[in-house]
């Protein structure tokens, strides 16, 4: 996957909206936080929610009313992040799909425990009762009255009325903070409720006839003429079932669904017994900031969310079901519950239009994304079902988070099967031409176009730079990038019997459609291919975009995984070949996709060699001597000979087996029967052989002539040579200077010449032959007079391996009476021998 510039692009915007300065903050006292407003320069730290310039003021808010407020704190280090983010997703890279866990992530790049405690005093000393903090974690709650609010932000919070007849209250001008926390504090959040995301429209029809009658009265299988499929038809028409023949249903997997409402218990049970009858999933409901208070019509979008997944795979180990009040709080936190969590694959159905977004909302949300994508966390969105026009008004719009280029988005199509339930065709989902619904898609009016969206029709007659006010020749983020079929006259059964949302007990199953419902058909699709990857020694996919666009540009992986729709509009955009704003890149052949995706190359270019030599080594006379092997490849095991090559003795080797991901010690002195306490010692040179690429280090620790105590640790080297230069060498009163060197086995003996050079001059030379597979010493100190410092040039007739071991034991003016210790480096090696 090619990265760009576009990561680059969003951390500025980062700094921009929340910069961060390097210098630690001072701390500040209660009392002074207490008069912080008043006594030190203010800086704005959120933004005017847009509704506002919408509605009709109606009065003051109740200045007693109860707020839950939060605020998302700014991340550290973004220019290291960004450099994380751009090799975490480019293939043969040593950090490719090399995810972070949220405590490392946190530890890297999120608030400092010092930030937080900054920003927690303050709130304390303004009166709020601060409910929940984290160190790490980006978002902090507390809660206050709107009275205490206005007097800490500098604020007046007013009701309002929208143009649909909803009163809410929010902040007429930006809230302000102390310049000190400026920097710590990227947005704060509910001063207003105006900002409710909701789920886009659920198309319900009630099924009113059984092809199969049981207890339940399933629904059997359907028909465009009954205007619903179920799981069954549609895993024959996306060939999920080319994936299920081969073992995979789901097993092991989770994912998490993103929920402003709640579900009916009831109707998933039923649900399951008719289409989920094994039932081995486990679902965890987490109700986060107490959970929603009542449920409402939403509760439909959560039964669809979950019974879709429950159909399409009948084997997934965890379901969890994220619930929050639908509040701009309610929805920071679970996304921040969700990151902490680290599912691996999450869907969403719940959005807003993008114009109604507040710039500080859009940064803050940017944030909790990109510690997704970060962590390894796929994350889907529903584009929308009000076709070009997401706010509903007939301006050309699109959906959040959808729009979000660390989001897929998912739009919609309308599909035909055939007799047999196989695929026939597909067209973008519209009720063109006098109706309002269709797939959400269209042109962001956020994002300029991330460098991933790329390949045939993503630059198109509609293409623009306008909307989002991109620079120079750029355009702006298209939306969809993927999709499946939304069309309510190809429903999907869901089991309901929420009132609130139009259900009934007595006819309780249900045709519903909306691309609500080809999200989580995504996901199920991405939890087959993560179950794939790791079955074949690859990772979860992570942050698709760049992965899905690769595929795209690929005429022949493109056809093996996807179906182009290519007719049919979104009440604007036509779909087209190759990308278009109504489907995206289009709709998936599931057991393709899995394999093609899969199938990029993407193996991690670890630093790992099948060759290595350590040319110095001891044991005995107070050495102790380690050989530590590391493989890092997740899939394989490495098969390894150890030889262990001596001065004036024949060599021996050794052999082991190193597990995947997994490091293993050799005691050198426990191989070699000699004891670290022995007064007799043996010298020992390592050359270790593998059949794939591994790492090895030599730890080594020693009292030298029974006075100078320390230890050394060097990695091998990886070739051989015929010339070493050595920057450092001393004779001066307590330091000891060594030249070791290895000769490979199976070469001719080796004639070695070291020179040492002082000032323009060579001032001494020594030589030894060392037979092939065997080591030898030279000391310099028993060539060169005491007091001298130089630098070494080796010379050899036959490729071997050289280091220089330099003990001493000294004093050093300013620094210590005693000064002890040893090293051991490798020689500088000529590019060509």
């Amino acid at each position: 996957m090619q990265r760009s510039r576009y990561y680059l692009w969003v951390i500025l915007i980062l700094l921009f909206v929340g910069a961060r300065f390097i210098a630690p903050v001072p701390s500040l006292s209660a009392q002074s936080f207490a008069q912080a407003s008043s006594l030190v320069p203010t800086g704005e730290v959120a933004s005017v929610s847009p509704l506002i310039a919408r509605s009709q003021l109606v009065g003051n808010a109740d200045p007693q009313l109860r707020l839950s407020l939060s605020i998302n704190l700014s991340l550290r280090s973004t220019t290291a992040l960004k450099h994380y983010l751009q090799e975490l997703y480019t293939p043969g890279s040593y950090l490719y799909h090399h995810y972070l866990h949220p405590a490392v992530f946190a530890a890297l790049y999120g608030p400092g425990a010092q930030d937080v405690q900054q920003v927690t005093d303050y709130q304390r000393g303004q009166g709020f009762r601060v409910t929940h903090t984290v160190p790490g974690q980006q978002v902090i709650d507390f809660s206050g009255s709107v009275v205490q609010a206005e007097r800490a932000f500098g604020v007046q919070i007013h009701t309002y009325r929208a143009r649909d007849g909803r009163v809410f209250y929010a902040n007429g001008n930006a809230p302000r903070v102390p310049l000190l926390l400026r920097p710590l504090m990227l947005n704060i959040s509910g001063l207003s409720n105006g900002v409710v995301r909701t789920h886009p429209p659920l198309h319900i029809g009630e099924i009113t006839k059984s092809r199969s009658p049981r207890t339940l009265n399933c629904p059997g299988p359907g028909s465009s003429g009954l205007k619903y499929l179920t799981p069954a038809q549609f895993a024959s028409a996306y060939n999920f079932t080319s994936a299920y023949n081969t073992s995979l249903h789901g097993e092991g997997q989770s994912i998490a669904l993103f929920e402003l409402d709640t579900y009916t218990a009831s109707d998933i049970g039923n649900y399951q017994a008719c289409y989920d009858q094994h039932a081995p999933t486990r679902i965890n409901t987490q109700l986060i900031d107490g959970g929603p208070a009542v449920q409402s019509s939403g509760g439909l979008e959560v039964d669809l969310d979950m019974q879709t997944l429950l159909g399409m795979l009948p084997g997934l180990a965890n379901l969890f079901v994220y619930e929050a009040p639908n509040t701009s709080t309610g929805y920071n936190d679970e996304w921040m519950r969700i990151l902490s969590d680290d599912i691996p694959i999450v869907s969403t159905s719940w959005g807003l239009c993008e114009p109604d977004l507040s710039a500080t909302d859009i940064a803050a949300e940017q944030q909790l994304f990109i510690q997704a994508s970060t962590q390894g966390q796929t994350l889907l969105a529903a584009s929308g079902d009000n076709g070009a026009y997401d706010c509903g008004d007939g301006t050309l719009a699109v959906d959040d988070p959808a729009s979000n280029p660390y989001m897929t988005g998912v739009g919609g199509t309308h599909l035909t099967i055939n007799n047999t339930n196989t695929y026939n065709s597909e067209s973008a989902w519209s009720n063109a031409p006098s109706g309002t619904a269709g797939s959400g898609g269209g042109i962001s009016q956020l994002w300029s176009m991330p460098s991933y969206q790329s390949g045939p029709g993503v630059i198109n007659s509609f293409s623009s730079g306008l909307p989002c006010h991109a620079t120079g020749v750029q355009h702006c983020r298209e939306v969809p990038d993927i999709a499946m079929n939304a069309d309510p006259n190809i429903g999907y059964v869901v089991y309901c019997t929420i009132s609130a949302a139009g259900c009934s007990s007595t006819s309780p199953f249900i045709e519903v459609g909306g691309t609500s419902a080809a999200a989580p058909m995504w996901a199920a699709v991405i939890a087959l291919a993560d179950q794939y990857a790791l079955a074949h020694g690859k990772y979860n996919l992570g942050f698709l975009n760049p992965m899905l666009y690769t595929l795209f540009a690929s005429n022949t992986l493109y056809s093996h995984a996807f179906h182009d729709i290519t007719s049919g509009t979104n009440l604007y955009y036509p779909a087209t070949a190759g990308y278009d704003m109504a489907t995206g890149m289009g709709t998936p052949n599931a057991y393709g996709f899995i394999t093609a995706a899969v199938s990029l190359p993407g193996q991690r270019n670890v630093p790992g060699n099948t060759r290595w030599y350590l040319a110095e080594g001891h044991v005995g006379n107070h050495f102790q001597e380690w050989l530590t092997l590391e493989n890092p490849s997740i899939s394989s095991l490495a098969h390894v000979v150890v030889n262990y090559l001596l001065r004036g003795r024949a060599s021996f080797s050794q052999s082991l087996t190193l597990s995947p991901s997994t490091r293993s010690t050799i005691n050198v002195n426990d191989v070699m029967r000699v004891s670290n306490s022995s007064n007799v010692g043996q010298d020992v040179s390592l050359y270790i052989t593998s059949d794939i690429p591994i790492v090895a280090e030599r730890p080594i620790y020693f009292t030298f002539l029974g006075n100078t105590s320390g230890g050394s640790d060097i990695v091998g080297q990886t070739h051989t040579s015929m010339h070493f230069i050595f920057a450092n060498g001393e004779t001066l009163p307590g330091y000891y200077t060594f030249i070791t060197a290895l000769n490979p086995l199976g070469q001719p003996t080796a004639t070695i010449t070291v020179s040492y050079f002082s000032g323009g001059a060579m001032i001494g030379q020594a030589s030894m032959t060392i037979p092939a597979g065997q080591r030898n010493t030279l000391v310099a100190n028993n060539t060169l007079p005491v007091g001298k410092q130089f630098y070494i040039q080796v010379d050899s007739t036959q490729p071997v391996v050289v280091e220089r071991p330099l003990y001493f034991r000294t004093s050093i003016s300013g620094v210590a009476n005693l000064v002890q210790g040893g090293s051991s480096v490798q020689g500088v090696t000529p590019t060509t021998s």
